[in-house]
């Protein structure tokens, strides 16, 4: 897991990748396996051996790991594993016969489903297949159309019920409970698992702070930023995702505009909104949560006069150093920071 920092000096960003910082193997690097580490007397999980030095099998997961933006910490011929939906699993690189690699993958915790595809997909850039194969397993069956059709989307009344109970709930000094909360809002604002209409509804809600819920989602996205344990880091990409998914909804009728000029307290949200998108690359506790604060950040800059004047040149700097680490290890990464920097270069 990238557990350093996108230092925004002018000094840093000239910095090779490569430097080893206080001893530890820096985020940069590459996976490059020299020499794996000897077969254990126990069983292994479902092991599979590669008729190929364990080098070029650990660049090729490498690289399939970047296209495929998952993000990994690489300690010898292991590798911790996690997705953007907090799926852990483990790759371990271990000697086999005539200069064989055997690659044993095995999960730690998250989605027993999602696990079976980065399992796929890892094994199969392993073998040399490429590091985006496609799947050969089952895909979830969509819904019919005559029965999509036949679906009533939730009312404006409805959706103002579901975000009475979900400020509530927020308010709750339990974690967990706060997490489910935001969780569910992130779901409702995601077009494709909802009706597209429906979640634009409840995005366009959220963003004008009905029931202050835009505040409250802030003010904990603000207190969970500075934790380092792994609910907070979730509650941080569920506030993320669903100021993301808002405001990708609504620039498309320019409504995120209307909003974040005119209504209450919209020029204080976008203010308080990209200084913490910034804060959150910089410090890039989570790869997957700065990708969604650029993508934030990008959303503000290209619809709010007052959020350009914000980012000066340290901040410009910190996405140009993010997109840096995106070319060596998180396509995704690379990509939304590109995004910014041209959203920038609009000014």
């Amino acid at each position: 897991m990238f557990t350093g920092s996108f230092t925004g000096s002018h000094l840093d960003s000239k910095l090779p990748l490569a430097v080893n910082v206080g001893g530890e193997q820096n985020k940069a690097t590459k996976w490059f396996v020299d020499q794996a580490k000897p077969k254990p007397i126990y069983p292994l999980e479902k092991p599979v051996e590669i008729q190929e030095g364990a080098r070029n099998v650990s660049a090729r997961i490498c690289d399939s790991l970047r296209l495929r933006s998952i993000e990994a910490e690489f300690n010898g011929s292991q590798a911790i594993c996690k997705t953007n939906d907090f799926l852990t699993y483990s790759i371990d690189l271990y000697n086999g016969k005539d200069g064989h690699t055997i690659v044993e993958v095995m999960r730690h915790k998250g989605c027993g489903l999602a696990f079976r595809r980065e399992r796929e997909a890892v094994l199969n850039a392993a073998k040399g297949n490429g590091g985006m194969a496609p799947s050969k397993l089952p895909f979830i069956m969509s819904i019919p159309d005559d029965l999509l059709q036949c679906y009533e989307p939730p009312t404006e009344q409805e959706h103002e019920d579901t975000l009475s109970r979900a400020a509530d709930m927020l308010h709750s000094s339990q974690r967990q409970v706060q997490l489910f909360a935001l969780q569910n809002l992130s779901s409702i604002t995601t077009a494709d698992k909802l009706n597209p209409q429906s979640a634009k509804l409840m995005s366009k809600l959220i963003m004008r702070s009905s029931f202050d819920i835009r505040d409250i989602v802030l003010s904990l996205l603000d207190a969970c930023i500075r934790e380092t344990d792994e609910t907070s880091e979730q509650i941080v990409n569920s506030c993320l995702t669903i100021f993301s998914n808002s405001m990708s909804l609504l620039c498309d009728e320019k409504n995120l505009l209307t909003v974040l000029l005119n209504e209450q307290g919209g020029r204080q949200f976008t203010e308080l909104m990209v200084q913490k998108s910034i804060k959150i690359v910089k410090d890039c506790k989570s790869t997957h949560n700065a990708c969604l604060a650029l993508q934030c950040l990008c959303l503000l800059l290209k619809n709010s006069i007052s959020a350009r004047g914000i980012v000066d040149d340290e901040a410009r700097m910190v996405v140009v150093n993010a997109e840096r680490f995106g070319k060596q290890r998180h396509f995704k990464l690379e990509k939304e920071a590109q995004s910014t920097l041209a959203a920038l270069r609009c000014q």
